[in-house]
């Protein structure tokens, strides 16, 4: 959400050095509050005149509290607070009708606001948390006295905003309410304004009381387990390419004492919960307060089949932790092991990114351990031009990663359904004609329109790593999807030579013929198959993940001349097999639609 700007008229310079920790309101006169209070505790915006009043007509506990109208501005001196924790709390009333404004600053002075956040009670009976350069919304409540409460830790740089009791917001300390840049790691003044949503259109008034400000000690050992990375960057791994899991995570003092003997454990959960692997990375002697230190496994396990994995990443210290509430994470980790397709997206997407006319080209980084060979690249639209012409291209990459060199390109591929009819759940293959065999190294998939219209593909919300999304339009500036604002993985997946539908070449003591034409096709196959004698042959037809789709024949014969329409099957890439005993014989035959 945008930040709304408040603009103040500047006086004199003067630095304010103080240190509020409490104020009910009850030692007061009622009437204007500037001509009373201590001037260490409370002052007006830029020692400017507050306006506030000291009123008996609301008050959370005694008689009293102090009045912010229309315009009113005032500030509260906390001294700098930079240091383990502290709790922040007031009461608010806000009638009926009405608006209000709270701010709490970096680093205030009688010349400079430092906003590290704000809220606001708006008009329309909404509420808006503003940090970071985003607008958290929440329900107000009107004629009734109200608890704000924000948890600050500064050796960790982490807040909580509470309303009424319910935390809402965990927000970072050390950033600015209208943007995303960094910001002071500190907090000095807390400003009661009389402003409210939409500007010029808004009544401000609102009644505060209880200020207080608790200073909260730090634990004498207390670790926190932090920035787990994921445990694998891919959703599908194709057998054969199966990486091992790389458990990383950090530890962090925030006790007031050091802490020794720091470790953390990884333990592997499947789907029903149950541990199938641990490890223990290695101790590290001494950790001292706010000091963090990452951990690692040992990089030897490898996941096994399909589940929705979760990784469980454990502190452990020597000492009894004063907290053990925040020394464990979970992240869940799905994972699916398949004859093969590789990919970063899990098949499920929301959104998409492409090129709004124009030529252009994106494209997917994947590292292959092993050599394979590469039979098509498949994408899932998020939009697309009827009659537009799509590639998919292979590159190598350079030392630092960036696409390269064209290694290899698909057949082209028209869009066949105009205005994004091709939606995003739909796969589409570009095929290479014959497969390409590539060595072990990192390459780039990628597609590229050849028309001047649109191009779009679909992405997820899975496991996003930085550096292996490219976008380019003139391959000569390489931008990741990150660079713009859009850190999500790319539905664009290599699909290599099936693994598991093995080929016995003894099986050629039986077949005289085996061809398959037109290949590839767009709806019927003719399949030429001659025995050398009479044999019970199954002949069957097989998808990229290793299913049987069809079985073409199974009946004791010498072969024939058999032609199918494969026009009700999704295009892409099949296998035919042929099965005598225990020999058979596969080829590849493509559809393209």
């Amino acid at each position: 959400m945008k930040k709304i700007i408040l603009l103040f008229t500047v006086c004199f310079p003067f630095i304010l050095l103080a240190q509020l920790t409490s104020d009910d309101f009850e030692s007061y006169t009622i009437g204007s509050f500037d001509s009373q209070w201590d001037a260490t505790n409370w002052i007006g915006w830029f020692n400017n005149p507050s306006n506030a009043t000291i009123s008996d007509e609301q008050a959370h506990l005694g008689t009293q509290s102090v009045k912010i109208e229309q315009n009113d501005d005032l500030v509260a001196l906390l001294g700098t607070l930079d240091a383990e924790n502290y709790e922040i709390s007031y009461w608010q009333f806000v009638p009926s009708g009405s608006g209000a404004y709270t701010n709490m600053q970096h680093n205030y002075t009688s010349t400079t606001g430092d906003w590290m956040f704000e809220v606001y009670v708006n008009q329309d009976g909404t509420g808006q948390f503003n940090t970071a350069g985003q607008g958290f919304l929440f329900t107000p409540i009107h004629d009734q006295w109200v608890e704000y409460k924000f948890n600050l830790n500064f050796i960790t740089s982490e807040g909580v905003f509470s309303y009424n009791g319910t935390p809402l917001v965990n927000f970072a300390i050390n950033t600015n309410a209208g943007d995303m840049m960094p910001g002071l790691n500190q907090v000095n003044a807390i400003n009661f304004y009389g402003g409210c949503l939409p500007q010029g259109n808004c009544t401000s008034l609102a009644f505060y009381d209880d200020v207080q400000v608790t200073y909260i000690p730090a634990p004498p050992h207390d670790a926190r387990i932090l920035n787990p990375e994921p445990a694998i960057e891919y959703f599908t791994v194709p057998n054969g390419l199966e990486q091992p899991l790389n458990f990383v995570a950090s530890v962090k003092n925030i006790g007031g004492q050091e802490i020794t003997d720091v470790s953390v454990t990884f333990n592997v959960r499947d789907g029903g919960g149950n541990i199938i692997y641990t490890e223990t990375s290695d101790q590290l002697a001494v950790l001292g307060s706010t000091e963090q230190a990452s951990f690692l496994g040992s990089g030897t396990y490898f996941f096994t089949g399909t589940d929705n994995y979760s990784v469980e990443y454990i502190a452990n210290i020597a000492e009894t932790d004063n907290n053990l509430v925040d020394n464990t994470l979970s992240v869940a980790t799905p994972f699916a092991l398949d004859p093969s397709i590789y990919s970063r997206d899990n098949g499920i997407f929301d959104n998409g990114v492409g090129y709004n006319g124009g030529t252009g080209k994106l494209g997917v980084t994947y590292e292959f351990i092993d050599a394979a060979t590469v039979e098509s690249i498949i994408l899932a639209f998020s939009g697309g031009v009827a009659g537009d012409t799509i590639n998919g291209f292979i590159y190598s990459v350079d030392v630092n990663g960036v696409p390269d060199t064209i290694l290899a390109t698909t057949e082209p591929f028209i869009i066949t359904a105009g205005g994004g009819g091709i939606g995003a759940e739909t796969y589409v293959t570009l095929p290479f004609i014959d497969g390409i065999e590539i060595p072990a190294g990192n390459y780039v998939f990628m597609v590229g329109q050849t028309s001047t219209t649109s191009l779009g593909v679909a992405t997820s919300q899975i496991i996003h790593t930085p550096g292996t999304t490219w976008a380019t339009a003139d391959e000569v500036t390489w931008n990741n999807l990150e660079d713009f604002g859009l850190p999500f993985p790319m539905a664009i997946r290599p699909f290599l030579s099936l693994v598991g539908v093995d080929t016995d070449e003894s099986a050629s003591n039986f077949v005289d013929q085996f061809t398959i034409s037109p290949n590839p096709t767009q709806n019927f196959v003719t399949i030429h198959l001659d025995l050398i004698g009479t044999h019970d042959l199954t002949l069957q037809l097989i998808n990229g993940s290793g299913q049987v789709v069809k079985t073409l024949v199974n009946k004791n014969t010498t072969g024939d001349q058999y032609q199918f329409n494969l026009n009700p099957y999704p295009s892409g890439i099949y296998f035919v097999k042929v099965q005598i005993g225990e020999q058979q014989l596969t080829q590849k035959v493509v559809l393209m639609k």
